[in-house]
Parts: structure tokens; C-alpha cells; sequence
């Protein structure tokens, strides 16, 4: 059986995290006139896919952890996630230097962009569409 990962050290030591950090804005705040409020909820911000990918992940091993072909499914599932994390890189290189090239801060722009605020629906729904397709499609590749 695999050991937690949340443990009570882990929260004893964010809650001491969590005091100094608090102890530092209000220092700075009071002495300095400086804060560093606004660090802390970009911070939190930045971590949501990380923490959104480990619920992900744990949801998907509680569901093939019962299953006969379970160690298959685990072998795919990490296959697929190092696939997503270097293929994103590489198109996000990729991107950069197309931008550099063309001069251009949008070069593969498709639409103007009035459609800003509807890119921001629709991106994450195909993403979480994309995901979704991709882990029924190596579920299929682990039964076959």
C-alpha cells in the first residue's frame, strides 16, 4: 500500500509557511510601507493546475486501481501525461519563434480579438474535451 502523501508534518510545516509569510507582509507593511500581498495569491494562482492535475491524477489511479489490467492503464496514463507536458513545451517554443520570426505578437492568430473573451470559455472546455478523449482513447489501447 502506498504511503499518504498528506501527512501531518506536511501541514504542520504549510501552517509555518503560511506564519512567516504573514509575519513578512505585515512587517513590511507597517515598516516599509512594502507588501507582499499580492505575491502570495499569484503564487496560489500559479499552482491551481498543478494542484488540479494531482486531483485528476488521483481520481484516475482510485478508478484503474481495482481493474485487472490496472498496471497497463498506469504505464499509458504516465505515457500520456509526458507526452501532454513535452508536446506543450515544444508548441510553446515552437510558438516563440514563430513570433520572433514574423514580428508578430499573435502569428497564428485565426480570429481578431473581440473573441478574447469567448476563447477563455471555449479553450479550457476543449482542453478538458481533449483530456477526456485521450484518457478514454488509452483505455481503449489497454483492453486491446
Amino acid at each position: 500500500m502506498r504511503e499518504s502523501e498528506l501527512t501531518l508534518r506536511a501541514c504542520i510545516l504549510g501552517v509555518l509557511i503560511v506564519v512567516v509569510f504573514t509575519a513578512a507582509n505585515v512587517y513590511l507593511g507597517l515598516r516599509v510601507v512594502i507588501t507582499i500581498a499580492s505575491s502570495i495569491p499569484a503564487a496560489v494562482i500559479s499552482m491551481s493546475p498543478v494542484v488540479l492535475g494531482a486531483v485528476i491524477g488521483w481520481l484516475c489511479n482510485a478508478y484503474i486501481a481495482g481493474r485487472p489490467d490496472a498496471a497497463m492503464l498506469a504505464r499509458f496514463g504516465v505515457l500520456l501525461a509526458s507526452g501532454l507536458i513535452v508536446g506543450e513545451s515544444l508548441l510553446g517554443v515552437v510558438n516563440e519563434g514563430l513570433i520572433v520570426a514574423a514580428n508578430n505578437a499573435t502569428p497564428l492568430a485565426l480570429v481578431g480579438g473581440e473573441f478574447g473573451p469567448m476563447a477563455n470559455v471555449i479553450g479550457p472546455v476543449l482542453f478538458a474535451v481533449f483530456i477526456v478523449a485521450s484518457y478514454a482513447w488509452v483505455s481503449r489501447q489497454a483492453r486491446a
